[in-house]
C-alpha cells in the first residue's frame, strides 16, 4: 500500500510540474519585434500562441529610458493580447529601454472582456529582454 502511494505521488509531482512548466513558457515573451508599417511593437511566446501587439502613435524605437506615449501624450496606449486562439483588446503602459540592438521592454496590460469595450478587470504586467527585430 505505502508503495502504491509513494509511486502515485512521484507520478502526480512529475505530471504537475510538467504541466506547470509548459504552462509558464506559454506566457513568457521571448522576441521582440518592431513592424514599422503597422506602427506597433510585438511581444511573443515561443510558438506565438501568446501575442501581445501595442501601437505606437508613429513613435520610433530609439536609443535611451523611456515611457512612450500616445499621440496625445496619454500613459495608456492601445493593443490586442492573443491568447487561448481569441484577441482581447487591452490599454497598455509601455516602457523602454534600447541601446546597441538590446531591449528591454515592460508595462502592464488592463484586459477587456472578449468581443466587447468593457473592462475584464484583468490586468497583467509583461517584460522581455533581448535583442530586437525590425521589419
Amino acid at each position: 500500500m505505502k508503495k502504491s502511494l509513494m509511486l502515485l505521488f512521484i507520478l502526480f509531482s512529475i505530471f504537475t510540474s510538467c504541466y506547470s512548466n509548459g504552462k509558464q513558457n506559454d506566457t513568457t515573451f521571448v522576441s521582440c519585434s518592431f513592424d514599422k508599417s503597422a506602427d506597433q511593437i510585438i511581444l511573443s511566446n515561443s510558438n506565438e500562441t501568446y501575442k501581445l501587439s501595442i501601437w505606437l502613435y508613429g513613435k520610433q524605437i530609439e536609443s535611451g529610458e523611456y515611457q512612450v506615449l500616445g499621440s496625445d501624450n496619454e500613459s495608456q496606449l492601445e493593443g490586442e493580447l492573443l491568447m487561448n486562439n481569441s484577441i482581447r483588446d487591452v490599454k497598455t503602459t509601455l516602457f523602454i529601454n534600447y541601446s546597441d540592438g538590446i531591449i528591454k521592454v515592460s508595462g502592464s496590460a488592463q484586459l477587456y472582456k472578449p468581443n466587447s469595450i468593457q473592462k475584464s478587470g484583468e490586468i497583467i504586467d509583461f517584460s522581455y529582454e533581448g535583442k530586437l527585430t525590425k521589419y
